[in-house]
């Protein structure tokens, strides 16, 4: 099933599995395209107790019983370029992001900048597409499981 705005605080819940089922880590953060409202990367714990967190698209993934299931195998999500938890990551990192995954952005398309703000259970972190584009953190009531 395609993941959509109704399906937000149940991805903080969310496990992300490959595309062949194995478990790869927990959904630590939601990013919403500002225009649509509908959710496009999530960021999974990986590594030691989680303390890494990878960008995954969500352009091709199913979202069935609590379990998001992405088109790549589970060492090319382990090996994704990462960030700290609480970080965002810069141009070049979101550059990076979108090559490794092979989602180039158009040239002369934006990249996402952390409009910072305060963040209370329910509200949305504005991250920002220079440009014509936003993206927002969607800080769910359920996050940091």
């Amino acid at each position: 099933m395609r993941i959509t705005t109704q399906d937000l605080e149940l991805l903080y819940g969310a496990q992300v599995t490959d595309r062949d089922g194995e478990r790869v880590g927990g959904v630590g953060h939601v990013y919403l395209d500002d225009a649509s409202g509908q959710p496009e990367w999530v960021t999974v714990r990986t590594g030691w107790f989680g303390a890494r967190q990878t960008f995954v698209p969500l352009a091709d993934a199913d979202f069935e019983n609590g379990i998001i299931q992405v088109p790549y195998d589970a060492d090319f999500l382990r090996d994704a370029p990462h960030v700290d938890p609480g970080e965002h990551p810069d141009e070049e990192g979101e550059e990076r992001l979108y090559r490794y995954f092979g989602r180039l952005p158009e040239a002369g398309d934006p990249v996402l900048q952390d409009r910072g703000g305060q963040e209370k259970d329910g509200d949305y972190r504005q991250v920002e597409r220079r440009g014509r584009r936003r993206l927002r953190r969607h800080t769910g009531t359920d996050q940091g499981r």
